[in-house]
C-alpha cells in the first residue's frame, strides 16, 4: 500500500503536568492547557501526547509516523462546550 490511515478514537491522552493518579488536571492546570490550545501551542502540547510518546518508543504501529500538527489535541471536555472541562 502506498497510504494506510488510522482514524477513529485510539483513546491516547496529554500527560501534561501532574495530574495525579486518577489522570485528571486540577482546574489550574486545565486552564493552563486550554490557553495553550487558545495560543495554538500544539507542538508544546504534543510532546506531552501518550500516543506521540509510544510512536518514538516503537511500542504501537511500529513504522509509521504522523504528519505535523494543525489541530489541538483533544481531551475531555463538556459536550457542546468550546472548552469547558
Amino acid at each position: 500500500y502506498d497510504h494506510i490511515i488510522f482514524l477513529g478514537d485510539l483513546n491516547y491522552r496529554l500527560d501534561y503536568g501532574d495530574q495525579g493518579d486518577k489522570k485528571k488536571p486540577s482546574k489550574a492546570l486545565y486552564k493552563e492547557m486550554c490557553q495553550m490550545v487558545e495560543k495554538e501551542k500544539f507542538s508544546e502540547l504534543f510532546a506531552k501526547d501518550q500516543l506521540t510518546r509510544e510512536l518514538k518508543a516503537g511500542n504501537v504501529m511500529a513504522g509509521f509516523t504522523e504528519g505535523s500538527y494543525k489541530h489541538p489535541p483533544t481531551f475531555k471536555v463538556v459536550k457542546g462546550k468550546k472548552l469547558e472541562y
